[in-house]
């Protein structure tokens, strides 16, 4: 069985970063997978482990993403594929159509992606992916039985579940409920840092536009409050004028 997982490259939400010219300086930043992914990667691995067959995954980005990758070799995959956008981010457009065009030369059984990614929050790029494989794709799985030539799955529809049962190939999105990750050893992230991340161009990226763009990165500055001494009495008094004459709330 062919199994690919989508993961990506983010911030770390954790750690402080510095925009400048409303960009994100990349020399002081931190990157992380992910953590939606993570899932997609574990039942990837656990299809491999019951079913047999290849793990590989994949990443689209313009910078290096080794670290993610290399988290999901630790795990369990196979290979490691890292599809270099060129220049700009992109949007889930125009990851899905790199990914696409990598596909052609690939034969897929199953493709696994978390639901979403934290930072930017579409949930787009695995379903604009099947539509451009026409292959069927069901998001929000919670449970998954292959039997055959056949997936069964199960998934989260507003509060309520849904069977759906569908031919291979399909890209299945995951829940959080669907698996709970392996832990992944210090000398499990060690060994992976001695595979080979495969590096492909996407040649075809200078001729797909984006489909949106990126306007501002926070919102404009907000100006530095102030601290209202006294007592409560005069607290409450300088507070109440503030937001009569500065705020303009009560007139």
């Amino acid at each position: 069985m062919k199994i690919y997982v989508l993961i990506k490259r983010i911030l770390n939400p954790e750690e402080n970063f510095l925009i400048e010219d409303g960009k994100v300086d990349e020399n002081h930043v931190s990157y992380m997978l992910n953590p939606y992914d993570i899932h997609a990667i574990e039942e990837g691995i656990r299809l491999k482990e019951k079913y047999g067959g290849e793990v590989t995954a994949i990443s689209v980005d313009s910078k290096e993403v080794s670290h993610p990758l290399q988290t999901a070799l630790a795990m369990g995959a196979d290979r490691a594929v890292w599809i270099d956008s060129g220049k700009g981010s992109g949007d889930a457009s125009t990851t899905a159509q790199a990914l696409a065009d990598f596909f052609k030369d690939e034969e897929a059984d199953v493709i696994l992606a978390g639901p979403v990614a934290i930072d930017e929050g579409s949930g787009q790029v695995g379903p604009r992916l099947a539509e451009l494989l026409e292959v069927p794709a069901v998001t929000n799985v919670t449970k998954l039985k292959m039997s055959g030539e056949s997936a069964i799955l199960e998934r989260d529809v507003e509060g309520d579940k849904e069977k759906v049962i569908s031919s291979l190939p399909f890209l299945m999105t995951t829940q959080e409920r669907l698996n709970s990750p392996r832990f992944i050893p210090v000398t499990g992230l060690k060994n992976a840092e001695k595979i080979l991340i495969e590096k492909r161009q996407w040649i075809n990226g200078e001729n797909v536009r984006a489909k949106t763009e990126t306007v501002d990165l926070l919102p404009s500055s907000k100006k530095r409050g102030k601290r209202i001494e006294g007592d409560v009495h005069q607290q409450v008094g300088e507070l109440m004028t503030i937001l009569r004459q500065e705020a303009k709330i009560f007139h």
